[in-house]
Parts: C-alpha cells; sequence; structure tokens
C-alpha cells in the first residue's frame, strides 16, 4: 500500500489588491508543487527544507517531477518520474529515447549532464546522492548503493493511434527492458506508469474525462495529418509523373 507523504505545512492562496486570486498561486500544481529556481533549492526540497509533496527540479536535474511515498509500515520512498508528452505514442518506442529518458531517473545520474560547468557543479551528484540518503526513515537504508528511489516513466497518450487500440506503448517499452536493449540501474526499482490506469482514475475529476478528450483530439489530429502527408505525397508524385511525360 502507498500514500502520498502528507503535506506537512498549511495551503495559502495568495490574492491579488482587487481580491482576485494571484495567477502564481491559483493552479493546483502552484499550490501543491515547488519549482526549484536553482540547483540549490533542489537540494533543500531533499532534505526536506522546503514544505511542498512535489517538486518539479531544475532540468538539468534530470527527472521532471519528484515526490515522497509513505509505505504501509511508515517508511519513506523518494519517486524519481520522467514525463514524456508526445502526439502518438511511437515517438518514444526507440531504444535510443527510452534509454534516454531511463536514464534522466536513475539516481546515479542526478545531475551529472554535459550541459553543466563541471567546475561549478562538480561536488552536485554526491550532494544530491548525500540529500537523498538524509530521508528519515528511508525505505532500504541498509541496501548499499541504493537511496530509497522509485524511478517512473510516464508517457501521454500510451496508445499508439496507428495500431490496435489494445496496443499499448508501455508493453513495448518493458518489452526493450526485459530483451536488454535498455538497460536500467539495477540497484533501484522501475516502473512505467500506464496512461489508460490513470484515465479511469482520472475521470470524474473536473474537468471530467479531460485526458480521454485530449487523447481523441490528438488522435484526430493525427490522422488529419496523416491524410496531408499521403495526399501531398500523391500530388508529388503525380507532378513528377506529369513531367516525365512532357519531356517524352
Amino acid at each position: 500500500m502507498f500514500m502520498i507523504a502528507p503535506v506537512v505545512s498549511p495551503l495559502v492562496v495568495n490574492e491579488d489588491g482587487g481580491g482576485f486570486v494571484d495567477q502564481y498561486t491559483s493552479s493546483p500544481s502552484k499550490i501543491l508543487s515547488y519549482t526549484s529556481k536553482n540547483p540549490e533549492e533542489d537540494i533543500d526540497w531533499l532534505k526536506h527544507r522546503i514544505n511542498a509533496p512535489f517538486l518539479f527540479p531544475q532540468t538539468n536535474f534530470g527527472p521532471d517531477l519528484m515526490f515522497r511515498l509513505q509505505l504501509e509500515g511508515g517508511k519513506l520512498l523518494t519517486v524519481a518520474l520522467q514525463t514524456k508528452y508526445k502526439e502518438y505514442a511511437s515517438a518514444i518506442k526507440t531504444p535510443h529515447a527510452i534509454q534516454k529518458a531511463v536514464n534522466s531517473v536513475n539516481p546515479d545520474n542526478f545531475y551529472r549532464n554535459e550541459r553543466l560547468a563541471a567546475e561549478s557543479y562538480d561536488d552536485l551528484p554526491k550532494q544530491t546522492l548525500d540529500a537523498l540518503d538524509s530521508l528519515p526513515q528511508r525505505y532500504g537504508a541498509n541496501r548499499v548503493g541504493y537511496h530509497s528511489v522509485l524511478c517512473g516513466l510516464f508517457t501521454c497518450p500510451t496508445v499508439a493511434v496507428e495500431k490496435s487500440k489494445n496496443w499499448q506503448a508501455y508493453q513495448e517499452i518493458l518489452e526493450k527492458i526485459d530483451d536488454a536493449k535498455v538497460v536500467c540501474n539495477p540497484d533501484h526499482e522501475f516502473f512505467v506508469v500506464k496512461f489508460d490506469a490513470i484515465e479511469k482514475l482520472t475521470r470524474q475529476m473536473l474537468p471530467k474525462e479531460a485526458l480521454s478528450h485530449l487523447v481523441k483530439g490528438l488522435t484526430d489530429r493525427w490522422m488529419e495529418n496523416t491524410k496531408k502527408r499521403e495526399g501531398s505525397g500523391k500530388r508529388k508524385l503525380a507532378a513528377k509523373l506529369g513531367k516525365k511525360r512532357a519531356g517524352a
């Protein structure tokens, strides 16, 4: 059984001078999460110095979203989640694309990014792992090389519209991992979120069936773009044939 670790500070919604809700605190993501401004704030959140249940870390950190889970016995896990939003799921089915996403949530890769200036952040990877290990009551604290991180990947949508409705992209992702075409960190658990499960869970939340409408819109647009490409290809072929005939 998993529970989201409780919020440890009251939620405050600010109002502007006219009595309207401030735009920076009006959405749930602004109220329940914290978007870090620098690597130091990422470390502060990991050391539970920032009272927000969700963290949107710096881009060079690796994951897109981080939060904590409390297990039934009271132990805590840190979840590192990478999200991929694509118009159709086949955009993330290549081994290279999947491996890149998997690497981003591997704790051993946190803040190990070629875009970072080594002289400025050479100690940042170690600081990050130390901060993860400082979590009180963390699950598996005695496991060597384990930083109590649950690594995950969520692609939206995961139904590839060019295939049957029963085909799920997460299955192909797991198959490539099972076939060793994509390598995960063996010291940490890895999971892939099923889009249909999230859609079912949020179906009655306002706005109702939002994810279903999103997928339908993306599917319709994909089909429309496919028809346009096919039509363009036929026109180009006809134009080439016309030129050849004219030349003959």
